[in-house]
């Protein structure tokens, strides 16, 4: 072997990759990577979506208990108006004793004057203090506006809110004075999007409750 080829063949012998192996090798650590990223990216996806899921339950079953306590609970604010003043399917008006007592006793009922509508995609509830010491009491406009839910997805179409006679008779979609004295039953059907991916599905939660004294 002559010098130069000698040469030729340490060199070879101690040299890198080749030019079809490095590509290859850029390949392979590309799929790899893909992979990779496609796992993470699922397991951070999946981790969104059950947090999402849990955050839109919570706030429904919050919501929904608080609703069907205050329906629940509904009492008249004066001899002329039951509990419940109005309903339509986006809306609730109700009056709720919060336990407010006069200064001086005997005890007193003093209802506030509470308010669950839907503002764009939330549920929020609304209050009025009465002014008076003694029935008829006033209310003025509503104040402390509390975001209840996120995400609603009811409408006119899919109510929140439905009213029923206590012998189970849909009264109208718009429930005001005087079939407000007929209210027996409030339905209550929350509607709630949450993130799943890159899809938006609803979830649906739905309760009946009766108003311990509708038109007392």
């Amino acid at each position: 072997m002559t010098p130069h080829r000698a040469s030729m063949a340490r060199r070879g012998a101690q040299g890198g990759f080749t030019l079809v192996e490095l590509l290859l090798g850029i390949l392979l650590m590309a799929v790899f990577g893909a992979a990779l990223y496609g796992f993470l990216q699922n397991g951070m996806t999946q981790s969104a979506t059950e947090q999402s899921r849990a955050t839109m339950q919570m706030q429904a079953r919050d919501s929904l208990a608080r609703l069907a306590r205050d329906v629940r609970q509904a009492s008249k604010p004066d001899s002329t108006n039951p509990g419940i003043e109005q309903i339509t399917a986006t809306s609730m008006v109700l009056y709720v004793d919060n336990t407010l007592v006069d200064a001086s006793a005997p005890y007193t009922l003093r209802p506030w004057r509470v308010r669950y509508r839907i503002d764009g995609t939330q549920l929020v509830r609304e209050v009025v203090k009465p002014v008076g010491t003694a029935p008829p009491y006033t209310y003025g406009a509503y104040t402390g506006t509390e975001v209840m839910v996120n995400g609603i997805a009811n409408t006119s179409s899919t109510p929140l809110f439905a009213a029923f006679t206590s012998e189970g008779a849909a009264l109208p979609a718009t429930v005001v004075s005087p079939d407000n004295l007929r209210i027996g039953r409030v339905r209550l059907r929350l509607l709630i999007k949450y993130a799943n991916g890159n899809s938006s599905p609803t979830a649906e939660f739905t309760t009946d409750v009766a108003p311990r004294n509708p038109a007392n």
